[in-house]
């Protein structure tokens, strides 16, 4: 069998392979969140943005208990509960189960906001599996997560709370809006994703800007003040961005069938 038919043969496996777990796993459901044009929102461009999530004192009182930890992991010295995740050389340090350390995000985490979307977007039975605080520093310094990339060919619902305020020059989060969809487009790079692993399908410039050009996908800078919630389906194409000054602080939920 030649190369070119293995290739035919595995790009039909998986199309097959995808649309049945797809199908059978995940399904949207509007009846399970009352935020219905937020719901529309996500459906129809894979995000919504949604300015003043928590009103400003307290989104202070989260980031002024959440900040002292993020700093003693980034001096490798914490000590408490949650588990910490140092990305030294891009200047990105992560706090797993920041509930666990930090109670009082359990305000952001468990808001019926977020939580009620995900069980609407992806799966009645979706749930928050991985809560974390995020500390960007290092000006310049480029993340892995700066690639344009999706993360999965499955739902991959996120939710990003920004503390302290981001603009163009703190790192702000790029979205693609429409890349969320389905579309042969995808199988090339997923099967690329599935062959030899890594953190989801990255695509180059060039491919990008084929992409947007061909499908119409209409780029999204996400700046914003403390307190804005950012929600989209991973599926979509998305990365972070470089400092150009100061830090950025983010809250992170992300959300699965479980």
């Amino acid at each position: 069998m030649s190369i070119v038919h293995r290739l035919k043969n595995n790009l039909a496996v998986f199309a097959l392979r995808k649309a049945y777990h797809y199908y059978t796993h995940y399904r949207t459901d509007p009846s399970q969140t009352p935020y219905q044009e937020e719901f529309r929102q996500i459906l129809e461009t894979g995000i919504t943005v949604i300015p003043n999530f928590i009103n400003s004192e307290k989104v202070e009182q989260i980031r002024e208990a959440v900040y002292p930890a993020l700093v003693q992991l980034r001096e490798n010295r914490y000590k408490g509960k949650g588990k910490g995740v140092r990305f030294t050389e891009e200047g990105v340090f992560r706090l797993e189960s920041i509930d666990q350390a930090v109670p009082l995000v359990k305000d952001f985490f468990d808001h019926p906001l977020p939580t009620t979307l995900a069980k609407a977007y992806v799966s009645p039975k979706a749930v928050s599996y991985k809560r974390l605080a995020e500390l960007r520093t290092g000006v310049g310094r480029v993340s892995e997560a700066d690639w344009p990339h999706m993360d999965d060919w499955r739902h991959r619902f996120k939710a990003f709370m920004y503390l302290p305020s981001v603009g163009e020059n703190q790192a702000p989060f790029v979205y693609y809006a429409g890349s969320h969809r389905q579309g042969w487009w995808r199988l090339h790079k997923e099967i690329e994703h599935r062959q030899y692993g890594g953190g989801g399908p990255i695509l180059t410039p060039p491919q990008l800007e084929y992409l947007m050009k061909r499908y119409g996908f209409q780029k999204q800078v996400i700046t914003g003040e403390p307190g804005t919630l950012i929600l989209f389906d991973g599926r979509g194409i998305h990365h972070g961005t470089p400092l150009r000054s100061g830090e950025r602080v983010i809250m992170v939920s992300y959300f699965d069938r479980r």
